[in-house]
């Protein structure tokens, strides 16, 4: 199988790249791509920037260059839900764009409404490579959200709390989702919680940034490994 890795910052795509056998580089504009082996699978991974556009810009391009049977979004996020620890894994059961605004009174329900799943079978499998390696008292099964716009104060990250109850805010999985669904190829998003989207948040994320983006990269790896041939 081939499967499309999109992340936004290099650090989220190297644990993938670190796994890979026979190994490939190239640039997409200035963008870095790595095609390799990971187990049964062929994986093309972008590194394609920060934010909405460039992700949904990087998903339309793996599908149309590479043609992959699934794509995968991985790396960090911001914790909305107050049961969730950095270090704690979020594998996306379904996802939403926050901040796409038709106006009007019912705004929010409309939203509500624009959740898109993941696919089930990845899910499935996120869950089990996560328990191999020991992660499953940190992984929940969850709702992502998406926005361009960084989430640092307590006061919004609590109304995106009350109003979706998202587990974490990230700036391009629902993205990602959505180019998937308009092209019919299955998705999965897995993000590792970097920092508690409020006040402090910056400094949370630099710390803990590497490890976390490892985490994330080591469980898709793992998901990889799990897929079998044909």
């Amino acid at each position: 199988m081939m499967f499309g890795v999109v992340a936004a910052l290099k650090e989220e795509i190297e644990p993938l790249v670190e796994a890979m056998n026979h190994v490939q580089a190239s640039k997409w504009g200035k963008r870095p791509i790595y095609e390799g082996v990971i187990g049964n699978c062929q994986v093309v991974a972008v590194a394609g920037g920060v934010g909405k556009v460039k992700a949904a810009a990087s998903t339309q391009h793996l599908i149309d260059e590479f043609a992959p049977e699934a794509i995968i979004c991985c790396g960090v996020a911001g914790a909305l839900n107050p049961k969730l620890e950095i270090g704690d894994i979020v594998i996306a059961e379904r996802a939403l764009q926050h901040d796409f605004d038709l106006g009007g009174p019912d705004l929010l329900k409309k939203l509500r409404k624009r959740w898109v799943k993941a696919d089930r079978v990845l899910v499935d499998l996120a869950v089990e490579a996560g328990k191999d390696l020991g992660f499953e008292h940190r992984i929940r099964l969850g709702r992502v959200l998406t926005g361009d716009q960084a989430i640092v104060t307590q006061e919004r990250r609590q109304w995106l709390w009350d109003n979706f109850r998202g587990d974490c805010v990230e700036m391009e999985g629902a993205a990602v989702a959505q180019v998937c669904q308009l092209n019919d190829t299955p998705f999965l998003i897995v993000r590792a919680i970097s920092d508690s989207a409020a006040e402090g948040t910056v400094t949370e994320f630099k710390r803990s940034l590497k490890e976390t983006a490892a985490d994330a990269g080591q469980l898709v790896v793992g998901l990889l490994e799990r897929v079998v041939a044909g």
